[in-house]
């Protein structure tokens, strides 16, 4: 059985294009049976989210410079706008919900 993910999705404003990837993230691992818990930020405001919060994992769409000096996987959003990598990028939250 797998954990309960807390994650964290960031694009440049906060708005639309994390709303599209928080969409289809929570399709998929649904389809995975990952169950999880999401925040949407922008990422100007990804470095005190993760002070404030522990996520398990966060996924970005305006790069990872905001995660420096902290251990959680920053994982790339661009997939979820553009179709192509999909499946790499779920892998790797089942991955960690799995650990």
């Amino acid at each position: 059985m797998s954990k309960m993910l807390q994650i964290l999705v960031l694009c440049g404003n906060g708005a639309v294009t994390s709303t599209v990837v928080m969409t289809k993230l929570k399709e998929k691992l649904r389809d995975n049976n990952v169950q999880a818990t999401y925040t949407q930020k922008r990422v100007a405001e990804g470095t005190q989210a993760l002070q404030d919060k522990n996520y398990d994992v966060v996924v970005s769409t305006a790069g990872q410079n905001f995660a420096k000096g902290h251990d959680v996987p920053v994982l790339n959003g661009i997939p979820f706008l553009t179709g192509i990598g999909v499946d790499g990028v779920i892998s790797q939250i089942v991955e960690i919900a799995n650990s």
